[in-house]
């Protein structure tokens, strides 16, 4: 006579397996979690390729990361794709002007890539801005190009802030960098963009530092709600408490809280971890 499984029996079984996917399911995670660093690595290396090539075809100078204005009647600053012309502020971020060397290729670099890419048949001017301002590694504007962007970090182009501090204290050129191994160019980052049809972009085209004349972030890690991250620079610790880095040597690295706060991974001239530039209020 064939015999079956009691009901005891079955809870039994069903309970073990229950606890064999209890134990499994951490380890699962924390593989998905390293494969996720792991493939934003590699994509900050094939960054700092590109940087590094730009720089080349530059004859040695560094992207700026936020540009001034330009005239009405210069030349568009960035092309996309297929030959339309960025129109300011898109062109100004710094996307549009790298993303050549990348041979326009998103994989990666944005977290909505195929909305996106949605966009450029629906409404080519959100579709310039999307790409603009969320990428998934920001630039170190303020002390890497320099920035005349709208926050307290980007006079980099102001020549008021020139005279107070004169022109060697962010990098101009790739000979300003006497640390290449330290100094940070780009790093995962986060904010919130809204376009068409309510979709949230993740992602922010900058991080900004620390210190500055004064502290600039607040005290305590950033939350991983995109809001939040302003108030940290828009650095993203998503990597279990990290952020990717890419490095001026073309190296990448995952940098925790207490690296991300060190001046001297932001500023080619730091000294220390807490350093500032000469506050103008007290000259």
């Amino acid at each position: 006579m064939r015999r079956a499984f009691t009901l005891v029996e079955l809870l039994i079984v069903i309970g073990i397996i229950a606890l064999l996917l209890g134990l499994a399911l951490p380890s699962l995670r924390g593989a998905r979690d390293v494969a996720k660093m792991s493939k934003e690595l590699s994509l900050a290396r094939q960054m700092m390729i590109a940087y590094q090539l730009r720089t080349e075809d530059h004859k040695g100078y560094l992207m700026a990361g936020y540009p001034p204005a330009p005239a009405i009647n210069d030349a568009p600053l960035a092309y996309d794709e297929v030959g339309n012309p960025v129109q300011a502020p898109a062109s100004r971020r710094y996307p549009w002007r790298f993303l050549s060397y990348l041979d326009f290729n998103l994989e990666g670099l944005y977290t909505e890539k195929s909305r996106i890419e949605e966009m450029r048949e629906e409404d080519l001017w959100g579709y310039h801005y999307a790409v603009s301002v969320a990428p998934s590694l920001g630039l170190n504007q303020s002390f890497v190009g320099g920035s005349a962007d709208g926050d307290r970090t980007s006079v980099a182009f102001n020549p008021q802030a020139r005279e107070v501090w004169g022109s060697g204290w962010y990098a101009k050129k790739e000979s300003d960098v006497e640390r290449p191994s330290m100094l940070m160019v780009f790093a995962s980052a986060q904010s919130s963009f809204a376009v068409e049809g309510g979709v949230q972009l993740n992602g922010s085209y900058k991080v900004t530092p620390p210190y500055f004349v004064e502290r600039e972030w607040d005290l305590e890690p950033p939350s991983q709600v995109a809001d939040g991250a302003s108030a940290t620079g828009n650095i993203s610790l998503r990597h279990q408490g990290k952020a990717v880095v890419g490095l001026f040597d073309g190296h990448a690295e995952a940098f925790d809280w207490e690296q991300m706060q060190d001046m001297r991974h932001w500023a080619p001239i730091a000294d220390m971890k807490d350093w500032t530039l000469p506050d103008p209020r007290s000259q």
